[in-house]
C-alpha cells in the first residue's frame, strides 16, 4: 500500500475513510457520507436483490415456457383470484401497471389466447379478466419451470431457516400500518 503524506493523513474522515479528493465540492463531500447511510445502503440492496431475481428469473421462465415474467406474475394473481377473475384496474395495482400498460398487457395475453375480458354483471365500467383454459395449462407448464428457477436463485441460496426469516420481514415490510388487520 501506498505511504501517505502527512496532508492526506489529516484529511482523513471522522468515519477513518479515505480523505476527499482534491478539489472535491460540497456536494460530492455530502454525497460521499449519503452514499453510506444505513437506510440508502438498505433500500439499494432490496432493489438490487429484486431487480437482479426479476432479470434471471424472468430471463430463464421465457426460455422455459414463452412467457414473460410480468404475464406470469399476473396470471398467477388471476387464477389466486376469487371466481378466478380479477378487475382490470386491479390488476393494474398489483402489477404496478398504468392503465394503459395493463391494457395493452391484456390485448397481447388474449391475443395469445391466454385470457379472456368479462364484463361485470353488476357494474357495466368494471371489466374482468380471467384465465382460459390454454391459460390454465400454460401457466401449469410455466410454473414447473419457475419453481425450478426459485429453487436455484432463491431457495438453494438461504437456508430453510433463512427463508423463514426473510418471509416474516417481507410480510412486514408489506404490511401497511394504517391499514385495517385482515
Amino acid at each position: 500500500m501506498a505511504q501517505q503524506s502527512k496532508s492526506e493523513v489529516r484529511t482523513m474522515t471522522e468515519a477513518g475513510g479515505p480523505a476527499d479528493p482534491p478539489g472535491a465540492s460540497a456536494c460530492e463531500r455530502n454525497w460521499a457520507v449519503l452514499a453510506d447511510d444505513e437506510r440508502l445502503v438498505l433500500m439499494r440492496l432490496l432493489v438490487g436483490a429484486h431487480v437482479r431475481l426479476n432479470r434471471v428469473l424472468g430471463t430463464e421462465l421465457e426460455e422455459a415456457s414463452g412467457l414473460p415474467l410480468s404475464w406470469y406474475v399476473g396470471m398467477v394473481r388471476m387464477g389466486r383470484a376469487p371466481e378466478g377473475r380479477i378487475t382490470m384496474s386491479q390488476l393494474a395495482i398489483e402489477l404496478s401497471l398504468t392503465s394503459g400498460g395493463i391494457t395493452r398487457m391484456v390485448d397481447r395475453m388474449t391475443e395469445a389466447g391466454l385470457v379472456e375480458r368479462q364484463h361485470c354483471p353488476s357494474d357495466r365500467r368494471s371489466i374482468y379478466v380471467a384465465l382460459t383454459p390454454a391459460g390454465l395449462t400454460k401457466l401449469a407448464e410455466a410454473t414447473e419451470a419457475h419453481l425450478a428457477s426459485l429453487d436455484r436463485h432463491l431457495n438453494g441460496t438461504l437456508t430453510p431457516a433463512e427463508r423463514v426469516q426473510l418471509a416474516g420481514l417481507l410480510r412486514k415490510l408489506g404490511t401497511d400500518p394504517t391499514s385495517c388487520p385482515g
